[in-house]
């Protein structure tokens, strides 16, 4: 079982002064989208894949932690659960590939349809149950999540 869902704005680092209320706005969005399920426990991943039009947009760690502690009470009893982090960046005037493998198809098709539109910045997050321990060394550009 995953939680995935997509944002049309831009992610906020961790030393924004707007920090809490992008928190609070997330929060909200978790809470509509995982309505009435049992929060997650035991080691999870989060996948973070930042889409943006804009050539210089900031730093893809820096915008972490927020999205990781706005989750926390809501997918995930507590972000320490939090056992493996993938973060990227897209510029989408740039070549990309998106495998639609394990993606809903109802995540698939809201983010393709952002994607075609005006907007400059989109992020996917989701989260999981970690199904391995395994560490991996060498191109991480496999998908090995």
């Amino acid at each position: 079982m995953t939680f995935a869902m997509v944002v049309a704005r831009r992610p906020v680092s961790s030393g924004s002064r707007g920090r809490v209320k992008y928190q609070a706005a997330l929060e909200q969005l978790a809470r509509l989208h995982f309505a009435s399920r049992k929060l997650f426990d035991g080691d999870l991943y989060i996948r973070i894949v930042w889409f943006h039009s804009i050539e210089r947009v900031g730093d893809v760690d820096n915008i972490i932690k927020p999205i990781i502690d706005a989750f926390k009470g809501v997918v995930y009893l507590d972000d320490e659960s939090i056992v493996k982090c993938l973060s990227q960046k897209v510029y989408t005037k740039k070549d990309f590939r998106i495998t639609q493998a394990h993606l809903p198809s109802d995540i698939y098709e809201e983010l393709i349809a952002l994607l075609g539109s005006e907007e400059e910045h989109i992020f996917y997050v989701e989260v999981g149950q970690l199904t391995s321990h395994s560490v991996y060394f060498g191109p991480i550009d496999e998908g090995e999540l």
